[in-house]
């Protein structure tokens, strides 16, 4: 009805539903999920988790060994890992990134620039010509 198509497996567990652009995917050796209704994708898996939702341009992604987790929403980006957390943030210019060994925050608004780092602390401000940088060891003011 409508498009509808529901395929069953024993070994693999395979689910497709069709309507208004539906379509569901799920196995049971590998758990994959898929679903489109307004470009809605979702895929999950046992040994590495993996979901994608895009959605007005957002995507999702999760992993188990490598936690991935990125978002796109007005150029919004952000990525998680295990091993070395890693965020970015992009709007309006904007770009954050943030990692556990090295913390590093960068912004970017009408030139404005701003690095943070754990081991060395690093400042960029440039705003008609004014660029200002601090370390912890050495602190440097240029403007």
């Amino acid at each position: 009805r409508d498009r509808v198509l529901i395929i069953l497996q024993r070994d693999r567990i395979l689910i497709i539903l069709q309507r208004d652009r539906i379509l569901i995917i799920l196995q049971s050796d590998r758990v994959l999920i898929i679903l489109q209704r307004d470009r809605i994708l979702i895929i999950l898996q046992c040994d590495r988790v993996l979901i994608i939702i895009p959605i007005d341009r957002i995507l999702i992604i999760l992993q188990s060994d490598r936690v991935l987790v990125i978002l796109q929403r007005d150029r919004i980006l952000i990525i998680l890992q295990s091993d070395r957390v890693l965020i970015i943030l992009q709007s309006d210019r904007v770009l954050i990134i943030l990692q556990r060994d090295r913390v590093l925050i960068i912004l970017q608004r009408d030139r404005i620039l701003i690095i943070l780092q754990r081991d060395r602390i690093l400042i960029i401000l440039q705003s008609d010509r004014v660029l200002i940088i601090l370390q912890r060891d050495r602190i440097l003011i240029i403007l």
